[in-house]
């Protein structure tokens, strides 16, 4: 599917517990950025970069990086994934957070445009659950525990 539009979209998450800190700060929110791939036919595919400071990421730095890889975008075939996935590598180093927006916005796109779910570009699907890793916010030991045991009751 040829790529005919790039649409960046800065969000704010709202975190549900404001007062979640961990070890390297606190925020009420995530900021970040939804990057929107348009294919030629107008099927969109989308990915999420998220702005995490201490991992090396702005909301500043992330769209910036974006923008810049916009132009190398247009016109690209999202069934080459790997090749614009290298060609922004050697444009840009680093900037991790921003290609892993463009890496799942192309997945999204390319799947959408074959009209198949998403795990069957990756073998199909093998389990119907993921283990996930939840973090708990630092606060008094009772209140992780609490915390702790409901933590997987939200998944």
């Amino acid at each position: 599917m040829k790529i005919a539009g790039v649409r960046l979209e800065p969000c704010v998450l709202r975190k549900h517990d404001p007062n979640w800190r961990f070890a390297r700060g606190a925020s009420p929110i995530t900021e970040g950025v939804i990057v929107t791939l348009t294919g030629e036919d107008g099927t969109q595919g989308y990915g999420y970069a998220s702005a995490t400071p201490h991992m090396g990421a702005t909301r500043e730095t992330l769209i910036a990086a974006l923008t810049a890889f916009n132009p190398l975008l247009a016109a690209e075939d999202s069934f080459d994934l790997t090749r614009i996935m290298q060609r922004l590598d050697r444009v840009l180093a680093g900037q991790n957070q921003a290609k892993a927006a463009i890496d799942c916005a192309l997945h999204d796109l390319t799947a959408k445009s074959l009209g198949l779910p998403l795990y069957q570009l990756f073998g199909g699907k093998l389990r119907d659950s993921l283990p996930i890793l939840r973090i708990l916010a630092i606060k008094s030991p009772a209140e992780m525990a609490t915390s702790s045991a409901s933590a997987g009751a939200r998944c």
